[in-house]
């Protein structure tokens, strides 16, 4: 367990690395923009077919490590919510019984469920997708 501590920060790095890839092809494309309206008479064929495989393998690359990220991170989601229900029932066990008889047990379960759940959506898809915003 020791080592799954750390998937979700590793997810955000890589998600932030996923973003920086994201902006390369844009770079590319200018650079071949820039090399077709340069004054010089003759444009380089090399170097825009260059720029253009580059720009097609950032891209590429870009979105196979966002993907990366986003199963990482699904992972450490899928985790925090299985530990956040475990943890939930292991209070609910030591309530009294009276408890149980102003609160049924489908509305202890569905608030319980959609917190979860909640929170699994946070970290899986909203946290990462913060982290490339920032960046």
């Amino acid at each position: 367990m020791v080592g799954r501590k750390y998937m979700l920060p590793a997810s955000l790095l890589i998600s932030a690395l996923s973003s920086l890839l994201g902006i390369l092809p844009l770079i590319f494309i200018w650079l071949i923009i820039r090399e077709f309206l340069s004054p010089a008479t003759v444009t380089s064929q090399a170097l825009i077919g260059t720029y253009a495989w580059w720009a097609a393998g950032t891209a590429i690359a870009g979105i196979g490590i966002y993907f990366l990220a986003l199963t990482i991170s699904h992972l450490a989601a899928f985790r925090v919510e299985v530990e956040m229900r475990r943890q939930a029932m292991k209070k609910i066990v030591s309530f009294p019984l009276g408890f149980f008889d102003n609160n049924t047990c489908g509305r202890i379960r569905k608030i319980i469920d959609d917190n979860a759940s909640t929170t699994h959506s946070f970290l899986a898809h909203q946290m990462p997708d913060l982290a490339a915003s920032i960046v």
